[in-house]
């Protein structure tokens, strides 16, 4: 009796040590079952909560790098479901939440790269969800000094936005944090993603596309002071915004909102043209991607209001086909008749003219 009593503890006491090192592992994966359910039950929660904090803590680790990419391709890949199935709403409100609480403590650590490698997997996992349960991450990753964890804190931020949109009257940090990303990283390219995260589709019910809308003003504005100092990286996203504004939006704006939209319209042209020229050759290519498209919004905008001068003075600018050698000069006098343009139909008659830009001193040898 004694030996039998002496090999069952010892049996039980082996079984319990490598339960608790198969504990301190994370979780191979989430079972199918679990990421179509329905509705998670506490066991099954805790399943994903074992998986995420698990490899959120291997991917913590600055040791073993290898390690480290191994998480990140896990965390990624456990926002899906397995071939055709679809992860469950309940699912993705799980994953998403518990990603984000997981990761949250990560946009604090002093290793760049431990922070880089959060707002890499909160970005593609953020891309998978359909709800905003990762915006405090995107918020952190947003207010981030290096520009890397900006990039992905905007990628994370783009596909948190619509879901902040579809209900205005909630408070958000989301929306300014983006805005601010736009005014203090002007030389990486994050404002496609910012304009996309609000680019919605017209359908969309008439508050959330007003909120939409309010935030593309916003954007355009920081984008405005960015011109007035700097050409930014990616000039082209611009059209994103103003298409929005000139196009989906525009039959549904109120007249507050049609002027403010305008405003910064005619401001990003004529910014944008002067940049041109304070520049010189090093930024115009990337410039005339962006204002081209610019002046088609008010060429839009003019066509929608039956407006021939705003028609007149937008269209050279958007259709010309400027070389390499065009004078800056010429672009912007051609710039230079639209405001003018703008301020002559009564809707607009309030427009304040558009701000200078700073160019930088010359030195002489």
């Amino acid at each position: 009796m004694k030996l039998q009593h002496c090999l069952a503890l010892g049996l039980t006491l082996i079984c319990s040590a490598n339960l608790s090192a198969q504990s301190d592992k994370p979780l191979d994966d989430v079972p199918l079952e679990v990421r179509t359910a329905d509705r998670l039950t506490d066991v099954q929660k805790q399943e994903v909560q074992q998986y995420i904090n698990g490899w959120v803590g291997e991917m913590a680790d600055g040791s073993n790098p290898s390690q480290q990419g191994q998480a990140r391709d896990k965390l990624t890949t456990g926002a899906n479901a397995v071939g055709t199935e679809t992860a469950s709403a309940d699912y993705q409100s799980q994953y998403a939440g518990t990603m984000n609480d997981a990761l949250l403590p990560l946009t604090k650590n002093a290793d760049m790269r431990i922070r880089l490698l959060a707002g890499v997997v909160a970005g593609r996992v953020a891309e998978r969800m359909n709800n905003a349960r990762l915006e405090p991450v995107a918020v952190a990753l947003l207010n981030d000094k290096s520009d890397a964890v900006v990039l992905w804190g905007m990628r994370t931020a783009r596909y948190a936005l619509p879901w902040i949109l579809q209900n205005p009257m909630q408070k958000s940090a989301l929306p300014d944090a983006m805005v601010n990303a736009l005014l203090n990283h002007p030389r990486i390219p994050i404002a496609n993603d910012a304009y996309e995260g609000a680019n919605l589709p017209q359908q969309t019910s008439g508050p959330t596309l007003l909120a939409a809308a309010q935030q593309v003003i916003h954007m355009l504005h920081a984008r405005v002071q960015v011109y007035e100092k700097t050409c930014p990286i990616d000039p082209s996203a611009d059209a994103t915004g103003t298409t929005f504004l000139s196009s989906t939006a525009w039959s549904v704006l109120p007249a507050g909102q049609r002027l403010d939209s305008a405003q910064q319209i005619s401001d990003l042209m004529s910014v944008m043209a002067q940049r041109c020229l304070a520049d010189g050759p090093s930024s115009f290519p990337r410039i005339i991607a962006g204002l081209q498209p610019v002046a088609a919004a008010v060429f839009v905008i003019g066509n929608a209001d039956q407006a021939p001068g705003v028609v007149n003075a937008a269209r050279p600018v958007a259709l010309q086909h400027f070389q390499a050698n065009t004078p800056p000069q010429d672009i912007l006098t051609l710039v230079q008749k639209v405001y003018p343009a703008l301020v002559s139909v009564p809707e607009f008659s309030k427009l304040q003219a558009p701000p200078k830009v700073e160019v930088a001193p010359t030195t002489r040898p």
